[in-house]
């Protein structure tokens, strides 16, 4: 049964980590260890060729290479700083043409998320793209799926939905998209509505106007700091608590390996946790 559970354990992180990837180490790796013998029946028994351990003995090399790939890709805009712009390219383009409006919302929006050591590069491939009529939603999403867990696929999330929400309004294409965009990164439906719940913006589906203050729960409702959390106001102590502790795994600043994106997660960790406290003193 433990055999079972580490075999198991192993194929979780190979498909999180890219398999391709673990792949292009362990084949060659195999070769090279293949003429190695093993004696089987004590020390002076025959030599005698195992695949089986030779496997075994080139997967542990494999996958510590793998994971150093891994983290610096995690490191490397390169490997998800396109497929974010496409991201944000297809959500501009839900309700029409880009505008040089549009265009000068993401330059602002850029610098604000992404640092200034990105924005020349998000910038030009945004202008390069911005008329491409092939982009795919679920091949951009995919990548960042490769490269990214959780916590950093939530924070990229945070990003798109500030961009789409840069004019202060959610139309109702625009909610669907953003709510595509959270699943197809394999995020639940909460992650992206205590995103919201900290915008300011009018819904088209709602048709309720935000509060025009920047969001703070301490001077906010006790039904904002739920939604904070990505709860109903009917949920128990023990639902916010749990819900608490995931939304902090998930945006702690730790976990997040770009440093513009964990000034990013700094924020929210401290959004989460400030709306957790003021329900704390209220229900606790």
């Amino acid at each position: 049964m433990e055999g079972k559970l580490n075999l198991k354990a192993v194929w979780v992180f190979l498909k999180k980590n890219n398999i391709i990837t673990f792949l292009i180490f362990f084949l060659p790796l195999v070769i090279y260890f293949a003429p190695l013998k093993f004696r089987f029946n004590g020390p002076n028994s025959v030599p005698e060729s195992s695949i089986l351990l030779v496997s075994i003995i080139a997967m542990f090399p494999a996958l510590i290479l793998m994971s150093i790939v891994s983290f610096f890709r995690q490191n490397n805009s390169t490997y998800w700083l396109k497929p974010l712009v496409e991201i944000i390219v297809l959500a501009a383009r839900v309700d029409g043409e880009i505008t040089a409006k549009d265009r000068k919302v993401m330059f602002n929006s850029f610098k604000s998320e992404l640092g200034s050591s990105k924005i020349k590069k998000a910038l030009s491939y945004f202008d390069s793209i911005a008329k491409e009529p092939n982009l795919d939603l679920d091949l951009a999403c995919a990548k960042l799926l490769k490269v990214f867990d959780n916590s950093n696929s939530v924070i990229l999330l945070n990003v798109i939905v500030k961009v789409t929400l840069t004019d202060q309004y959610l139309s109702a294409k625009e909610e669907i998209f953003l709510n595509s965009v959270c699943r197809k990164l394999g995020l639940p439906k909460s992650n992206l509505t205590s995103i919201l719940a900290w915008r300011v913006y009018v819904s088209e589906n709602k048709r309720e106007q935000q509060s025009r203050q920047t969001f703070k729960p301490k001077h906010s409702s006790l039904s904002r700091s739920y939604k904070v959390l990505g709860l109903s106001e009917n949920a128990s102590f023990e639902e916010v608590k749990k819900a608490y502790r995931s939304l902090a795994k998930q945006y702690h600043p730790d976990k997040i390996r770009d440093k513009d994106l964990k000034e990013n997660a700094k924020r929210q960790f401290q959004e989460i946790t400030e709306a957790y406290n003021q329900i704390k003193d209220r229900k606790g």
